[in-house]
């Protein structure tokens, strides 16, 4: 923007400066210098920018092989979870079962090989 400003303030006056001919008095702007530099400057943010977006990439494959894990992991916990109950039913089942043959004397709840007096 700046560069922009100071090219329009050298061309207004150079062209309202054609008509004479005595030097100026004010000092001379390298608008090509101005210009090269903030292009150089411009050239560094865009290269900037550009390893900025290669490390979001990065980062962003990141947080997808993160989030996949967590999938994975929060799967395996319901199954565990699933599991447990399971297994603490299995085992209500057989105390229910193993006080019912203790009361009645009835051995076919358990099933053959259960010995619940061993216990």
């Amino acid at each position: 923007m700046l560069a922009d400003f100071l090219t329009k303030n050298v061309e207004s006056k150079q062209a309202a400066g054609e008509g004479e001919t005595e030097p100026s008095n004010q000092p001379h702007i390298d608008v090509e210098a101005i210009v090269s530099v903030y292009r150089e400057r411009i050239d560094d943010l865009k290269a900037q920018i550009d390893n900025l977006n290669a490390q979001l990439a990065i980062k962003d494959n990141q947080i997808k092989e993160l989030t996949c894990a967590l999938d994975n992991a929060q799967d395996a916990a319901k199954e565990a979870q699933t599991e447990t109950r399971r297994a603490h039913d299995q085992v209500v089942l057989m105390a229910s079962a193993g006080v019912w043959e203790r009361l009645t004397g009835f051995k076919g709840l358990l099933g053959p090989g259960s010995d619940v007096d061993s216990q």
